[in-house]
């Protein structure tokens, strides 16, 4: 081993922690916020980043490595929480009702009320890949990086959870 100094321009130093937490933060917070309660989501955030900070990957990885390594993280505490916590009947109703109450409109409520009871039909996984392709745009190799399964496993779940919302959802029969 040689005493030499790297050469600085071989290779870009990784980013600082609070220019990673700028890039990650909110959206890995909305990430668990929607696949968990509020509280727990602040717990798994926190975990994720204390997680990400003893890792000693974390200081090798560039701004995009860096991201995708935490939605991981991330993705894993959040089996972990699911395996470990089923969510009680009464504390979804709750939370329902909380959110129904910041909604102003009727028809708007009706649409969200609709779509929670479609995306609890779902798995957790199912839903957690719904939100990393739609709202945090993850390509599916991508989600399946996050998530660990196969891009072409990816597709064709993110196919069939689609279509178990859009049949939730869909137009109803009236008797």
């Amino acid at each position: 081993m040689s005493n030499r100094p790297q050469d600085p321009t071989k290779r870009a130093a990784p980013p600082d922690f609070e220019q990673v937490f700028a890039e990650v933060a909110a959206p890995l917070r909305a990430y668990l916020r929607r696949s968990t309660t509020v509280h727990d989501a602040d717990d798994l955030l926190q975990e994720t980043l204390i997680r990400f900070l003893e890792s000693p990957r974390s200081e090798t990885l560039d701004l995009r490595a860096c991201r995708k390594y935490i939605f991981r993280i991330a993705s894993n505490l959040l089996r972990d929480h699911w395996r470990a916590k089923k969510r009680a009947r009464a504390f979804e109703s709750r939370l329902r009702m909380q959110e129904a109450e910041a909604i102003d409109a009727e028809t708007e409520l009706a649409i969200h009320i609709e779509l929670d009871r479609a995306l609890d039909m779902l798995s957790e996984r199912e839903r957690a890949m719904l939100w990393l392709a739609h709202a945090e745009n993850y390509t599916h190799r991508e989600i399946a990086s996050a998530l660990g399964l196969r891009a072409g496993s990816v597709r064709v779940l993110l196919f069939r959870a689609r279509r178990k919302v859009a049949a939730a959802i869909g137009p109803k029969e009236e008797s």
